[in-house]
């Protein structure tokens, strides 16, 4: 649904290869890639009423490249 609101995440992650780092999955998707350590800790800032709950939560992600343009990420909210 496009409700016309504005927002702002700034993503900020750390990423180094690490040999000893295996798959990850979470159930059949496929968090993370073997050799690779990727994790992020996203950000939102917005002062729509309907989206304010992402500014008020804690995420942390994993992430994986896939090919060489895209990096695919799974947020996970911190409870």
């Amino acid at each position: 649904v496009d409700d016309r609101a504005v927002v702002d995440i700034v993503n900020r992650g750390f990423y180094h290869p690490d040999p000893d780092s295996p798959d990850q999955h979470d159930g059949d998707v496929k968090v993370s890639e073997a050799g690779h350590y990727y994790r992020t800790s996203p950000v939102f800032r917005t002062d729509a009423p309907a989206h304010r709950w992402l500014a008020e939560t804690v995420f942390v992600g994993l992430a994986r490249p896939d090919g060489d343009d895209v990096v695919v990420i799974r947020m996970y909210a911190v409870r």
